[in-house]
């Protein structure tokens, strides 16, 4: 169960307040464990946050947020015998969408913090992300896209070392309709990096040998199709880097849409 108050002004932010409390049961057989029959759970949280729209030097109108919540998880059957569990997490954000004249932009930086306490080796998350997203309308056939997200985490589990990983990926892509005039003869060309484990390069000692490569892949797609009524035919070529290794691929698709009907 979960409420959610209407907004009240506070000092020219919209403020609200939420409440949330949840419950689950369920049943462990004695001949598929030793600690089998009942066990259940449950939890409860309060929290608020504020809202307000700023303005930002050379970027605009941007949406900030922030929110708290603190609660508790009950358990019967935690392994560490932590049957009570107090939590807190905090939440701010700061987002930009804007649409004008056939351009569309979407950005947002957040930062959030969930944490356990009162608890011995109490579990810990915390993540930042930057997202970034332009979409750019060049005339009504041909368009461009480019996307980007940064993302950092840390999180710590009971009875371990905290574990940072660190991961970007980014995207370009151009669409053309009705290439050289033709009715449904469409092109588009893609561009896509993704880097995973970052963190390993981020840390690196002095005396490793490690390239910023080994943690990227990257993926060059272009594909010139035709259709034909419920017939698609498209002739794709791509390019792949992972690390040191290259290779190509060249694809001739035939696709049938039945609509839903066989």
């Amino acid at each position: 169960a979960a409420y959610i108050s209407l907004d009240f002004d506070l000092a020219g932010f919209d403020w609200r307040w939420n409440a949330n409390a949840n419950a689950q049961g369920n049943y462990r057989s004695q001949e598929l464990s030793d600690d089998g029959g009942p066990t259940g759970g449950g939890g409860t949280s309060l929290g608020h946050s504020v809202t307000r729209t700023v303005e930002v030097p050379l970027v605009g109108a941007t949406r900030f947020s922030a929110s708290q919540s603190g609660g508790f998880q009950v358990t019967s059957d935690d392994p560490d015998g932590d049957h009570f569990v107090p939590n807190i997490n905090h939440d701010v954000g700061f987002t930009l969408n804007d649409s004008s004249d056939g351009v569309s932009t979407y950005a947002r930086l957040s930062a959030s913090d969930r944490r356990e306490f009162l608890t011995e080796d109490a579990v810990e998350f915390q993540l930042l992300q930057l997202q970034f997203n332009r979409q750019v309308l060049i005339d009504l056939e041909d368009s461009w896209v480019a996307a980007l997200s940064l993302q950092g985490s840390r999180r710590k589990q009971r009875g371990d070392s905290a574990d940072i990983s660190v991961a970007a990926n980014g995207r370009v892509a151009y669409f053309s309709r009705r290439v050289f005039g033709v009715d449904d003869l469409d092109f588009s060309s893609e561009l896509k990096l993704n880097a995973i484990g970052l963190e390993d390069t981020l840390r690196l000692d002095e005396d490793e040998d490690r390239d910023l490569l080994d943690d990227i892949r990257a993926d060059w797609t272009n594909k010139l199709s035709y259709r034909i009524g419920r017939i698609t035919a498209s002739l794709e070529g791509g390019i792949f880097m992972v690390g040191d290794a290259m290779g190509n691929s060249v694809l001739l698709r035939l696709r049938r849409d039945f609509d839903g009907v066989f």
